[in-house]
């Protein structure tokens, strides 16, 4: 399943749809390219190296001889690859990755995107409307700086009472903490002395519609 695996991750990694991989491959539609990423067909040495020229790898790269790093064509190189989570551990604040809970990886451009070499930055996937007051909607990616100390203002991913995070702006008002939402319908959260509080990320880069971007 390595390889398929290979073909689908490095396809949405370089923005190209399932059409455009089956134009360039020899098949006539997408569906022969979701069943090959499903590992439901078998491929033939000519088809793997159709298939590695297409997505500008080489066949041994593709079949996973070699490292995922090693998987990236040259021009990727110069971005930030970026593990996404649906539910964030609590393990991302301390500086370190649990990479079980990683649901994927997207290469984000150096041309576009600014990350300092000497921070760890992560993703999550938007959900519902509590933050359309600052442009986050439902499906977009919010990318996160790691930080564990939240200041006024910030808007950022917090963990409360260790459940999964989400994303808030933190208001500090006469020794209070608020997590507020930028839509009226959603009331504020106190946070109380009672409640596992941490921060977990500041907000960096929202990338808009991630899931058609990325979709099959």
């Amino acid at each position: 399943m390595v390889l398929y695996d290979n073909i689908r991750r490095l396809r949405k990694l370089l923005g190209m749809s399932q059409e455009e991989l089956a134009a360039l491959t020899g098949y006539t539609s997408r569906s022969s390219i979701a069943k090959i990423e499903n590992g439901e067909v078998d491929l033939s040495q000519s088809k793997i190296e159709a298939f590695a020229k297409a997505l500008h790898t080489t066949p041994q790269k593709l079949m996973g001889y070699e490292g995922m790093e090693d998987l990236l064509p040259i021009n990727l190189y110069r971005g930030y690859q970026l593990p996404i989570f649906e539910y964030i551990p609590a393990s991302c604040g301390s500086g370190s990755w649990d990479e079980d809970e990683v649901i994927d990886y997207i290469v984000l451009p150096a041309s576009i995107y600014r990350f300092n070499k000497h921070k760890k930055y992560f993703g999550q996937i938007a959900k519902g409307d509590s933050m359309i007051g600052v442009d986050i909607n439902d499906g977009d990616l919010l990318v996160f700086e790691q930080c564990n100390t939240p200041e006024n203002n910030m808007v950022g991913t917090f963990s409360l009472n260790n459940e999964k995070c989400f994303c808030k702006r933190v208001k500090i008002k006469d020794g209070k903490v608020f997590l507020v939402s930028e839509n009226s319908d959603y009331m504020p959260i106190e946070i109380t002395e009672d409640m596992d509080f941490k921060m977990v990320g500041l907000l960096k880069y929202i990338v808009k519609e991630f899931r058609q971007e990325i979709g099959g």
